[in-house]
């Protein structure tokens, strides 16, 4: 086993942000995730070449789904939490729910031990405010269908 050494740097927006809380997939915690949308292709062609296409469980690094808007992406994961930084460089730790679906990031992967990706940083380039979703504040009942 060889360490890799080499670093990709990319932007993308960020969906499905779990930041500060652990995933919960089947019942189960994973890991603090994140999935990065709307690769260019520079960026794919980039983690496709120093990572390669799929993954050791022969998976796909880089996927797309049709009924999803965010076209091409990948899921970034950390056994830490993911505390993103702004571009002055001042950090998000005990606020990441003020970044919201489709901020623009930057993303720095870096090769672990085994030569697969994992997240080394994220700064935020263009915040989204989170939605409230509907689900309080100044809420009338005519708002409703």
């Amino acid at each position: 086993m060889s360490v890799q050494t080499d670093v990709v740097k990319f932007r993308g927006t960020l969906q499905y942000p779990k930041l500060e809380q652990k995933d919960v997939y089947n019942g189960q915690e994973t890991n603090y995730c994140a999935t990065i949308g709307n690769l260019s292709q520079d960026a794919i062609d980039a983690i496709e070449e120093t990572y390669g296409a799929v993954g050791p469980t022969n998976h796909k690094r880089i996927k797309f789904k049709d009924n999803l808007d965010f076209g091409q992406h990948m899921k970034v994961s950390s056994m830490f939490p993911i505390i993103p930084k702004d571009t002055d460089g001042n950090s998000y730790e005990g606020r990441t729910d003020q970044i919201g679906y489709g901020s623009v990031v930057g993303i720095t992967l870096k090769g672990d031990r085994k030569g697969n990706p994992r997240i080394a940083s994220m700064v935020v380039l263009e915040l989204v405010e989170p939605t409230n979703g509907g689900g309080g504040g100044d809420v009338s009942e005519d708002d409703f269908l």
